[in-house]
């Protein structure tokens, strides 16, 4: 492969002043939400899916979730919405 062309040049190791060194710490409930997409089996009849899930990074607790054939961005923004209608009852 390496012959013909068909590998990626490798990416030099050392300092990337760009990405910022910095402790992602939530001190408080509702400080800092993350969303994270993972593969999750829900049985024969519907298979393999995208679990789609926003949680509260202080409490650990999941918000809101969506589980789509695909993950898409979509799939994220409709997990966002129930996240928020779940905890103020609106979408703003």
């Amino acid at each position: 492969m390496r012959l013909k062309g068909w590998t990626l040049k490798q990416r030099r190791e050392g300092h990337r002043p760009w990405a910022e060194v910095s402790a992602s710490v939530a001190t408080r409930p509702e400080e800092r939400w993350a969303t994270d997409v993972g593969p999750a089996f829900c049985g024969e009849r519907d298979g393999w899916r995208s679990l789609v899930a926003v949680m509260d990074c202080c409490a650990r607790e999941v918000l809101g979730w969506e589980a789509p054939p695909t993950a898409r961005a979509k799939s994220a923004e409709r997990a966002l919405e129930v996240a928020l209608l779940n905890r103020f009852g609106w979408v703003g």
